[in-house]
């Protein structure tokens, strides 16, 4: 997947017909060769810059293509549409689970639109043999258009791998509610009573006099 801030080229995300995403909240921890920090975290409450996330998904043994993918939703963009900038704090594309909390992405494919043609040739001055192949190549959107659903489509109910995405892909609108969940979970609030901490005094055994020196 990949999110970018920025749009070099000033034709804006709408102009592009890409639609913005909502960023939740990154784990500094999940990127640390992209920010060079151990631990920590960023959070992106209210409205923040606009913001498009794509990437890509793929059933097992439908690899051939990967690479040109990852051509797609990453340099083709910048090439094509001036795309830069990620979020601050995690890489501009990666891994799903190296990226930030998002409530939806873009959903790209790429297909083969002719067979493979390999090319040989011959260098007597140099001595070796070069070899090249070429094929038409259709970069299009997923059949189901974001990258959630065409993922839990891919995995055919697989109920343990879609839980799997559900944590980097929340749902539109749902970065509020994502964001009270992992601050009071991860960092901030720990409902209930600590089991020594704060005991509720016993006042058969204690007054509720409190004596001191002023």
């Amino acid at each position: 997947m990949c999110c970018f801030m920025d749009d070099s080229k000033g034709s804006s995300f709408a102009i592009n017909h890409n639609a913005t995403m909502g960023i939740c909240h990154h784990d500094l921890y999940d990127s640390p060769q992209s920010n060079h920090i151990k631990e920590g975290w960023s959070i992106f409450p209210g409205s923040e810059t606009s913001t498009h996330c794509v990437g890509f998904t793929w059933k097992d043994g439908e690899e051939e293509l990967l690479g040109n993918m990852m051509y797609d939703v990453s340099l083709r963009n910048t090439i094509n549409k001036g795309y830069l900038e990620g979020v601050p704090g995690s890489p501009m594309c990666g891994c799903v689970e190296h990226m930030p909390v998002v409530e939806e992405a873009a959903c790209r494919t790429a297909t083969k639109t002719s067979d493979i043609t390999y090319s040989f040739s011959y260098s007597a001055e140099e001595g070796y043999v070069s070899a090249s192949n070429t094929v038409g190549i259709k970069y299009a959107n997923c059949d189901v258009v974001d990258l959630k659903s065409q993922y839990v489509a891919n995995q055919g109910g697989d109920a343990e791998k879609v839980a799997l995405i559900d944590e980097h892909l929340v749902g539109a609108g749902r970065c509020a509610d994502d964001l009270v969940e992992y601050l009071n979970e991860e960092q901030f609030l720990h409902q209930g009573q600590h089991p020594t901490k704060y005991v509720t005094p016993d006042t058969d055994r204690w007054s509720d006099l409190v004596v001191g020196e002023g």
